[in-house]
């Protein structure tokens, strides 16, 4: 399984591998099995509106009236919002809630 850096080198790890850096059951052993990608994010990221909305798979002007309305935390920088990955994190496990809440 390959490690993508930034500066676009890589490194390989098995599933086994991987799973044994992370605590507790982090990433479902069959979701790496089945080839599907993995992205580690630090807790401390700022994403930008558009990695937000993929995150949420949502379209980005949904994920701004979110924004705005206040539902998700965000700080300008410039003219540009960055979005707390650990605010994205909290908004969805609160909607994931809602849902189950709500029987979907």
């Amino acid at each position: 399984m390959p490690l993508e850096e930034a500066d676009g080198g890589g490194v390989t790890l098995s599933a086994g591998a991987l799973m044994s850096c992370l605590p507790g059951p982090a990433v479902p052993a069959g979701l790496l099995e089945s080839g599907e990608g993995v992205a580690l994010v630090p807790k401390t990221a700022q994403l930008t509106t558009q990695q937000a909305a993929d995150m949420l798979n949502v379209s980005r002007p949904y994920l701004i009236g979110l924004l705005e309305s206040g539902q998700i935390e965000f700080a300008k920088v410039g003219r540009h919002r960055r979005v707390p990955f650990a605010s994205l994190v909290e908004y969805k496990r609160h909607a994931d809630q809602r849902a189950r809440a709500d029987g979907r």
